[in-house]
């Protein structure tokens, strides 16, 4: 898979996507998404992100509150170290958009990352994402961006126009670098005249 850094990219305050919008037929309603921060307490043990969704019925671009649809928390770790540990990366207040990424990919917010760091039995990854017009795929997987290699087995997908939080079901922790590395994530889209948004996106590794 190719890694391409020319290609534009994006942070939206918004889920519009005019640039791109087909003129044929009525304009849709569009699915909105807010990040708020989710205090410690009953559906974060020690805070985290709360991922409210829904359409924007009224089309004042604001998810007010009886539009809202869904919700999804994405928290911090729980203190116990060598039970679990989640590692978010630095995203934006306005979701990333991957905007005519035919078979490319972007690489977005770099951590410092080393495995040996961690005592580990199984890593995971998550991510919250999204597609404009649900016709087109929507793909994010790490990056090990020091060796410039994708991490085998760290892809996630979808075409739901509406965000939907995404998590990795095969442990690929034999698959990760085993020294300090630049650790990231890609964002594409298989459709040229179509964009993918991600709102969130973690490692969480685990220990028995």
């Amino acid at each position: 898979m190719k890694i391409s850094s020319p290609f534009f990219l994006v942070a939206i305050t918004g889920i519009m996507f005019g640039a791109c919008k087909k003129e044929d037929g009525p304009a849709g309603k569009n699915s909105l998404i807010n990040q708020v921060a989710e205090p410690a307490g009953v559906n974060c043990a020690v805070g985290g992100v709360k991922i409210v969704s829904g359409i924007d019925a009224n089309s004042n671009n604001v998810l007010d509150s009886n539009e809202i649809q869904k919700t999804d928390f994405v928290c911090n770790a729980n203190g116990i170290y060598n039970k679990e540990t989640i590692i978010n990366f630095p995203i934006p207040s306005s979701p990333y958009l991957a905007i005519e990424l035919t078979d490319e990919m972007e690489s977005l917010s770099a951590i410092d990352f080393n495995i040996a760091n961690y005592p580990a039995d199984s890593v995971a990854f998550s991510a919250y994402i999204s597609s404009y017009d649900g016709l087109a795929t929507t793909s994010v997987e790490l990056y090990d961006q020091t060796n410039n290699k994708v991490i085998a087995n760290s892809i996630l997908t979808t075409q739901s126009k509406e965000g939907v939080l995404k998590s990795t079901t095969v442990n690929f922790l034999k698959d990760l670098p085993k020294g300090p590395v630049k650790l990231n994530f890609g964002l594409r889209t298989n459709n040229q005249m179509a964009g993918g948004y991600l709102y969130s996106a973690a490692l969480k590794i685990y220990k028995k």
